[in-house]
């Protein structure tokens, strides 16, 4: 029997064996997942759905798939809508579900996507490829990691890990259209990846991939545009680490009184409480999640459990969480799946 809660786990099917889209029913208080069927999607690297839970967007080789999320969490397809660019890496969802924002890696470009009424992906609203030379050693070139829209919904903060920057854009909900305000600049050779606003919009959090670092930021908007002041720094790596770690990912909990990271090379998961006042991070630990390279983290609706997928070793891991001791402790056998990059979980009413 259904317990209304389904998840969504996207692989790379280029290099792997898998069709594109797992989708599994959940048992929730145990934190276990059923495979149910796969989803036929070239590469769908990322995935994000809308806030209401009705549809499902995926990156893939031609643009932005779409899918209609049906009742019992199958998927219907709808239509693939062109970016006009090489292979997004990261697509996000504005508040009120008109709007996709896609991150290019490959060609450093940031792509306003609107969407249409029956949910499918409509025009491009606007493009802007980001220029210039970065320093690190690995790259000389931009490279747009992430978009994440202020939770006022006013700008869009843009993360390139080639030029060592977040790009602030003015957004108008309107028309779609950006406008270039802000950089906030980071530390040669960091690497802003993935970021992530704080429930109550007052603070933005920020994984440096190269340095395995958590940058902290404040946000205010003022009469003059939006204020960001860095408040902390805090590694995503625990006592023993090296120059071969990379920070991947970031999650708040639900109730934001915790954050988690993963990081690859030591191939751990990071576990922060979080000061809702201050906004500041510390560190209760840094486990091994028993899998390689933990692309994406997720976790169950009571939040005391987490699943990784880790895309290097072909396999999800399951953990349960003890928020007091900072622990996670292995729940179940790791489930296998080939080459696994994003996952994502939505709850419908029985």
């Amino acid at each position: 029997m259904s317990t209304g809660y389904y998840c969504y786990v996207s692989s790379q099917t280029d290099t792997s064996e898998a069709k594109g889209i797992a989708i599994f029913d959940v048992e929730p208080d145990e934190g276990r997942l059923i495979l149910r069927k796969e989803v036929e999607l070239d590469n769908p690297i990322h995935m994000a759905t809308s806030h209401d839970g009705r549809f499902l967007y995926a990156i893939t080789d031609k643009g932005v798939a779409s899918f209609e999320i049906l009742p019992g969490g199958d998927l219907k397809r709808l239509n693939i809508g062109s970016i006009r660019g090489l292979r997004g890496c990261n697509i996000s969802i504005s508040p009120d579900d008109r709007w996709l924002f896609v991150s290019g890696h490959y060609d450093a470009k940031i792509t306003v996507l609107e969407v249409n009424p029956d949910g499918s992906v409509g025009r491009i609203a606007c493009g802007i490829f980001h220029k210039g030379l970065g320093v690190t050693e690995r790259d000389f070139i931009p490279h747009v990691r992430c978009a994440r829209l202020t939770p006022d919904g006013k700008y869009l903060c843009v993360s390139d890990d080639g030029l060592d920057h977040v790009v602030i854009y003015s957004f108008d909900s309107q028309t779609g259209s950006l406008k270039h305000l802000d950089i906030l600049r980071f530390k040669l050779q960091s690497g802003p990846g993935i970021m992530e606003f704080s429930r109550d919009g007052r603070f933005l959090y920020v994984m440096e991939e190269i340095l395995c670092q958590i940058e902290v930021y404040s946000y205010e908007d003022t009469p003059k545009g939006p204020v960001f002041e860095l408040v902390q720094t805090i590694t995503s790596l625990g006592k023993n680490h090296s120059d071969s770690f990379s920070g991947v990912t970031l999650k708040l909990s639900a109730d934001n009184s915790f954050l988690f990271c993963t990081n690859a090379g030591n191939n751990s998961l990071g576990i922060f409480s979080r000061d809702s006042g201050s906004g500041q991070l510390t560190q209760l630990n840094v486990l091994p999640v028993s899998g390689r390279y933990p692309t994406d983290l997720l976790l169950f609706p009571d939040e005391k459990h987490v699943m990784l997928t880790n895309c290097d070793s072909n396999s999800l891991t399951f953990f349960s969480v003890n928020y007091e001791k900072g622990l996670i402790v292995m729940n179940q056998a790791p489930v296998k799946i080939p080459a696994p990059c994003c996952a994502l979980m939505i709850g419908q009413d029985a």
